[in-house]
């Protein structure tokens, strides 16, 4: 047994380190009592917003939850999201179909071929 024996044979302790422990119970108490305190504030909170009914219902999805508010909100957000989207692949089909029509007016085609060398020319070979 290393350190310091009573008569009964347990360690003591000098009053150097007991007071550290002490301190350290004391702030671990201290926090534990802030702690305590922000919950009971919190629960009065939620209990005077019952009392007032500004509470709204509130529907679990997976591991978020939502109130009738908030999922209104979501939605309206995701709507326009594909709304924005949707505009978008409109604008991009119409640009790719400006791009192939000027790209067949560029183009020779096979009237053109046929026209200028004189000779028939297929074009599904």
């Amino acid at each position: 047994m290393n350190g310091i024996s009573d008569t009964y044979g347990t360690p003591r302790t000098d009053g150097c380190k007991g007071s550290r422990k002490r301190e350290a119970d004391s702030v671990r108490d201290n926090k534990v009592s802030e702690w305590m305190d922000i919950i009971a504030e919190r629960k009065e909170e939620i209990l005077e917003k019952v009392r007032r009914g500004e509470t709204e219902h509130s529907i679990p999805l997976g591991a978020a939850s939502f109130t009738y508010k908030q999922w209104n909100k979501l939605m309206k957000n995701v709507d326009r999201a594909i709304d924005d989207m949707q505009e978008r692949i409109q604008e991009d089909e119409e640009k790719a179909e400006e791009a192939a029509k000027n790209a067949e007016k560029d183009s020779v085609t096979a009237e053109m071929l046929e026209t200028l060398l004189g000779i028939e020319y297929d074009a599904e070979k």
